[in-house]
């Protein structure tokens, strides 16, 4: 009896942490000085957004940020239930996410953006949208994942 009630504690737990996708209509805008590479920030003819979103953790929110670099140069830090565009020219871009640095004071200086933890590869292209998510809650293993949605005006 007693396996049966953990086995059910357990899997209720486990179930409570599933996370539904955050819309990006309901998470928060970063502060202008977390951003790093400010030129980006502006929309721009000619050139593809790139959306960030950090789902919010349930039960496993780290309490840290999420350091994400561009082509190996620092980019933004983002927290749980933030997100942030950038504008960039039609090309390859890797993004990377690295470590927390919480003793880190903004603007934000990433002592050693090479040893990034995860990464994830955009091709950008005109008329095309991509979302680049930063979940640590998920159990996959890969905390940040790309996607695009055709953009239509």
């Amino acid at each position: 009896m007693k396996i049966l009630v953990f086995a059910l504690l357990v899997s209720g737990l486990v179930a409570g942490c599933a996370n539904v996708p955050l819309a990006p209509e309901d998470a928060r805008g970063i502060p202008e000085s977390r951003m790093l590479q400010k030129d980006l920030l502006k929309e721009r003819e000619g050139r593809v957004e790139i959306r960030f979103i950090r789902e919010t953790a349930m039960v496993s929110g780290n309490g840290s940020s999420a350091n994400l670099s561009l082509n190996g140069e620092p980019l933004a830090r983002l927290w749980d239930g933030e997100k942030f565009s950038i504008w960039v020219e039609p090309r390859i871009y890797v993004i990377a996410l690295g470590g927390s640095e919480r003793h880190v004071s903004t603007p934000v200086v990433f002592s050693k953006p090479e040893l990034a933890l995860w990464k994830v590869e955009v091709d950008a292209r005109i008329g095309r949208r991509y979302d680049v998510r930063v979940d640590f809650a998920n159990w996959t293993g890969t905390p940040l994942k790309a996607s695009s949605t055709e953009v239509r005006k």
